[in-house]
């Protein structure tokens, strides 16, 4: 889409993700933290006083990804996890295949 490699691949891409991943102040973190012990998004959404942004991201990559004709295994997965289609375990099950094909 016309980004830069360097910028996700570089020092500030590996960096914020690293955090979002690691940091117990993180959005992400959090919202995902909530997902894994049984929440539903509106629970967790409704509990947190922040945006997590990756609920938006994830739903805008799912959109786009058909028209740009890319496969999005690992956020397809996600995306339905966030929908209540899908329970965590399966969630993660679906997440590890996708990285084993």
């Amino acid at each position: 889409m016309g980004a830069e490699p360097t910028t996700a691949f570089g020092p500030a891409g590996l960096g914020d993700l690293y955090v979002t991943a690691t940091s117990p102040r993180s959005r992400n973190r959090t919202l995902g933290e909530m997902l894994g012990y049984g929440k539903s998004l509106e629970e967790a959404l409704d509990e947190m006083h922040m945006v997590a942004e990756g609920v938006r991201a994830t739903r805008m990559f799912v959109k786009i990804a058909p028209k740009l004709n890319v496969e999005i295994p690992f956020l397809s997965s996600l995306s339905q996890l966030l929908d209540g289609e899908i329970p965590v375990e399966e969630a993660v099950r679906s997440m590890v295949a996708s990285y084993k094909n």
